[in-house]
């Protein structure tokens, strides 16, 4: 068995990230869906973030018992990148007042302002995004990616990746997600590419510091929640320019690696 979890680390994860966060959403789903009396707060949500960072831990323990286990813990602690790349990883927070000023110049909406939101909204807000940010890249970026990496360029590891985790999100279309045409999904899978060409380059190039990835999705995550609060319009700008950004990325560090040194790839035996 555990030569073919070794043979198969990044199916075994997936499935693994898939089975997890989909039980851990179904009562949330059978709930809004009618299919169970008992009622489950939407505050449930952030547990659905668990199913990526278990499957990675459970995978690097399957493969390489406690030592990979432990390997892989030590890597999402690793604080050693420059506060140019930091800075980096807070852009989608860092923009937010520029796009928000500039929005209120030229939008007719009158949002709320972030001053009238609830402290439990920023509680629950927080929480989720943290969760998210955490979960999610601990897996996809902090397991997932370099182990890609090594089997193909960050281009081609960056798209694979973000098929099988738009995927992933299927669940949350059942209680949450909820999208108007096949546009809209189209905008979605951008969106998603768009934000993985600036997770693995701020991967790449500190050599593979998953907490960076980590931050930046967070970041995304505040972001849309404030705008979506306050300003929707502000989410929309944000996710243009994050694109255009991307693709700038791509032309200037190219596809191999995305990076100004060799992309970070892990061996499945490794970590």
């Amino acid at each position: 068995m555990k030569a073919l979890i070794k043979k198969n680390t990044l199916v075994t994860y997936y499935l693994l990230a898939v089975i997890i966060t989909t039980a851990v959403s179904l009562p949330l789903i059978l709930s809004t869906k009618g299919i169970i009396a008992q009622q489950v707060s939407p505050e449930w949500h952030p547990l659905g973030a668990l199913g990526p960072i278990l499957a990675a831990c459970l995978t690097a323990y399957f493969v390489r018992s406690k030592s990979g286990l432990s390997d892989y813990i030590k890597s999402l602690r690793d604080t050693k990148f420059s506060l140019k790349l930091f800075l980096f990883s807070l852009s989608p927070l860092l923009i937010y007042p520029i796009v928000a000023v500039v929005a209120s110049l030229f939008s007719k909406s009158t949002g709320q302002g972030l001053t009238q939101l609830s402290p439990v909204w920023w509680i629950s807000m927080l929480v989720a995004s943290l969760a998210y940010g955490i979960g999610e890249e601990a897996g996809w970026r902090g397991f997932a990616l370099p182990r890609l990496q090594a089997r193909m360029n960050a281009w081609w590891s960056i798209f694979v990746l973000t098929i099988f985790h738009a995927l992933w999100h299927i669940p949350f279309f059942f209680y949450r997600l909820q999208f108007d045409g096949i546009g809209a999904t189209i905008g979605f899978f951008i969106g998603m590419l768009a934000g993985g060409i600036f997770m693995t380059f701020l991967y790449n190039e500190s050599g593979g510091k998953t907490l960076l990835p980590i931050i930046f999705h967070t970041a995304i995550n505040v972001n849309s929640q404030l705008a979506f609060a306050t300003r929707p319009e502000i989410a929309y700008a944000t996710s243009t320019i994050l694109m255009i950004a991307a693709v700038v990325l791509v032309i200037v560090f190219r596809p191999t690696n995305l990076a100004t040194q060799p992309r970070f790839a892990v061996d499945n035996s490794v970590q």
